[in-house]
């Protein structure tokens, strides 16, 4: 990550744009634009993932590829798992965008997960590293900056502590992980 300090006023202007539009928009500014909203992996975008409607700005999202465990395929159960995440913009714009992504998805082998996974990561990262290359990030950024967006953005981020919220928002299975992004501040 460039910086402590992160700004993401200009990333989330054109994530709302490309949401908005998503049948004018390219592949990856819509892969982007879920990134940034929704704090989801390449491979949970592009493969994994599904979201289900649950407020205006939230969504029950299944697909999470990761945890501290680090082996999907040991854990393929957490692939099933469902819980509720907060979207940055109206969660109808989200799951649209997803739905218009569905031509470009790699289906899931639940065989072997993980190589589903790999192959996301062989088809689509040099494009999403080109895309991503105009904000001088690489796509893991955006899970932090979804992160540190939501919790000053959210009424009820302040409701537990920075490192507990980070660690409900983004699945971690404990706490070691989120305080990683506690050293994040945002600049606008």
């Amino acid at each position: 990550f460039p910086s402590h300090d992160i700004s993401p006023t200009q990333i989330i202007r054109d994530a709302v744009a490309a949401l908005a539009n998503p049948e004018k928009a390219k592949w990856s500014e819509l892969a982007v634009a879920i990134g940034i909203t929704t704090g989801r992996r390449p491979a949970e975008i592009m493969c994994t993932g599904s979201f289900r409607k649950s407020g205006e700005y939230k969504v029950i999202f299944t697909g999470q590829t990761k945890d501290r465990s680090g082996n999907l395929a040991e854990n393929i159960e957490r692939l099933r798992q469902e819980y509720e995440i907060p979207t940055l913009v109206k969660a109808d714009l989200v799951i649209a965008a997803l739905e218009a992504l569905q031509p470009k998805r790699i289906p899931l082998n639940w065989e072997d997960p993980q190589e589903s996974t790999r192959m996301v990561n062989r088809k689509f990262s040099m494009p999403l590293s080109r895309q991503m290359g105009a904000y001088g990030l690489e796509f893991k950024d955006l899970r932090k900056l979804y992160a540190v967006t939501a919790y000053h953005l959210l009424p009820d981020a302040r409701k537990v502590s920075q490192t507990v919220f980070y660690k409900n928002l983004l699945g971690h299975n404990d706490t070691t992980a989120a305080v990683n992004y506690e050293k994040y501040t945002l600049t606008d």
